[in-house]
């Protein structure tokens, strides 16, 4: 046999060194498909093969050459699996039909992260006519562009308890910086990030910052603040405040609302960086005590002796002025001067008359 021979898709006829059809007939030396194959030569009845051979020879046709190239994708996180296919590179005369079909498969699976996978023949193709030469596939994931935005807060304001800087954390980030806060403030600021397998519906993955504040609360005193009047010497009750933040001060106790007068009793909350403060007052009125005039009791008769006048009805709140005291016979003004908590009850000016009468002859 003479050179060597690979599948073409036509028929090849193979060429033999000494040869000659003048003596020898052939057969077996047309053939198109690869394999092997044999030539059956047969001489004439004048000649002998001085060898001693049969007139067989051997001869095949290799087959050709192929790639499989099994089949690549791009895929956003989170997608199913595609449908892997195989292209073929070598055909010498149209498509054959393998004997056994080729089957791909990728460890590529939905929950695969960002990268790359490779796509493999997990059997390789065989055809009568060809040699397979296989080349791998990759699945590329590129990150989804479904990160969605935090929603920044708005109209936040103190309460004592922490606050978040966001309505809706977004999908798909990490917050990054002050997202959390409980004093008020004029300006927070977070960030959001897309995670390892995402990125925002424009493809970027770079970090995004939102500010946010909290404004200061205002202190709200809660106190009755109904006028409170009360007679000299009665008990006063100061009423009880609250206050939704902070310490309520009272700047007046009882003990300091004793005199006649009016006062304003303040309430106070002092302002705090976190809140405002409030301030609530209560007047309280203290009217005099109505009180009787004294009087002087018995007769007196002129006896030569200095004599006092019996007087009743005499507080430590009088100041008595004038004649207490008489010899001789005749009237005598006491004059009583109540202080500031006190006024006479019937209107009277305080004065008190009382008399020494003559002594019989």
């Amino acid at each position: 046999v003479v050179g060597s021979y690979t599948y073409t898709g036509s028929e090849q006829i193979v060429e033999l060194d000494g040869f000659n059809d003048s003596y020898m007939t052939i057969a077996g030396n047309k053939e198109t498909n690869a394999g092997d194959y044999e030539v059956v030569i047969t001489l004439d009845s004048n000649h002998t093969w001085n060898t001693g051979s049969d007139g067989r020879v051997h001869w095949s046709i290799g087959k050709a050459a192929l790639t499989a190239t099994a089949s690549s994708h791009t895929v956003a996180y989170g997608a199913t699996a595609p449908t892997y296919t195989v292209t073929y590179e070598g055909w010498v005369k149209g498509e054959e039909t393998p004997t056994t079909a080729a089957a791909l498969t990728s460890e590529y699976t939905t929950t695969s992260n960002v990268g790359e996978y490779a796509v493999t023949f997990e059997t390789t193709p065989v055809f009568a006519n060809y040699t397979v030469t296989t080349k791998n596939g990759k699945v590329t994931v590129e990150r989804a562009k479904t990160a969605v935005e935090p929603t920044v807060a708005d109209g936040l304001v103190y309460t004592g308890n922490p606050q978040n800087g966001y309505t809706d954390a977004g999908t798909h980030v990490t917050l990054g910086g002050t997202s959390s806060a409980t004093n008020a403030a004029e300006s927070y600021s977070f960030t959001a990030t897309p995670d390892a397998n995402y990125a925002w519906s424009d493809g970027s993955t770079n970090a995004k910052t939102y500010d946010w504040s909290i404004a200061k609360a205002k202190a709200e005193i809660t106190v009755d603040q109904t006028p409170i009047v009360k007679t000299f010497g009665e008990a006063i009750v100061l009423p009880t405040a609250t206050s939704n933040f902070g310490e309520v001060v009272c700047d007046k106790t009882a003990e300091d609302l004793v005199n006649v007068g009016s006062y304003t009793v303040t309430y106070t909350v002092a302002g705090t960086s976190n809140y405002d403060g409030d301030t609530k007052t209560v007047s309280v009125t203290i009217n005099q005590l109505a009180v009787n005039e004294p009087s002087v009791t018995g007769t007196y008769t002129y006896t030569g002796e200095e004599q006092t006048a019996t007087v009743t009805g005499k507080a430590a709140y009088m100041t008595e002025t004038g004649a207490v005291k008489g010899t001789n016979a005749g009237d005598y003004t006491i004059t009583y001067t109540l202080d500031g908590n006190h006024c006479w009850a019937d209107g009277s000016d305080g004065t008190v008359t009382w008399s020494i009468g003559k002594a019989a002859q």
